[in-house]
C-alpha cells in the first residue's frame, strides 16, 4: 500500500516537473511576454554614474572568480573547467567594459523583440 502511494506521489511529481520543463521551454523560444523589460541604450550615463556601476561590476567579477576558484579547490570541478569558466568571465567582462556597463540584451531577445517582430512579419492573405 505504501508503495501506491510513493509511487502516485512520485508520478504527480513527475508530471508538474515535465510539464512546467515543456512550458518553460515553449516560452523561450517563442516571443516574449509584453511585459518583457526592454533595455533603453539611448541613456547616457555621467561619469559618476559610469563609475559607480564599474565598481559595483568588478566586486561582482572579484567574487564570480572567487567562486570558481574555490569549486576548483573543493574539488566540484576539475583545473582545466576552473581555467575555461574564468576565461569565459573575463570575456564577459571585458564585453560589459565595452557596453559602457549598460545591461546587454540577450541576442535571442534582439531575434524576438515584440515590436520589430510585429513590423517584420508579413500578414498573410487569407484569400
Amino acid at each position: 500500500m505504501r508503495r501506491k502511494i510513493c509511487y502516485a506521489i512520485t508520478a504527480a511529481i513527475l508530471t508538474v516537473f515535465v510539464s512546467s520543463t515543456a512550458a518553460l521551454a515553449a516560452e523561450e523560444k517563442g516571443l516574449p511576454s509584453s511585459d518583457a523589460p526592454k533595455i533603453n541604450q539611448q541613456v547616457k550615463l555621467t561619469d559618476a554614474q559610469k563609475n559607480e556601476l564599474k565598481a559595483i561590476s568588478e566586486k561582482m567579477y572579484e567574487l564570480k572568480k572567487e567562486m570558481i576558484k574555490k569549486y576548483s579547490e573543493f574539488g566540484i570541478i576539475t583545473k582545466e573547467q576552473a581555467e575555461k569558466k574564468l576565461k569565459r568571465l573575463e570575456e564577459i567582462q571585458k564585453k560589459i567594459e565595452e557596453n559602457g556597463y549598460m545591461p546587454m540584451q540577450h541576442k535571442n531577445m534582439k531575434k524576438y523583440d515584440k515590436d520589430k517582430h510585429d513590423k517584420e512579419t508579413p500578414k498573410k492573405d487569407c484569400d
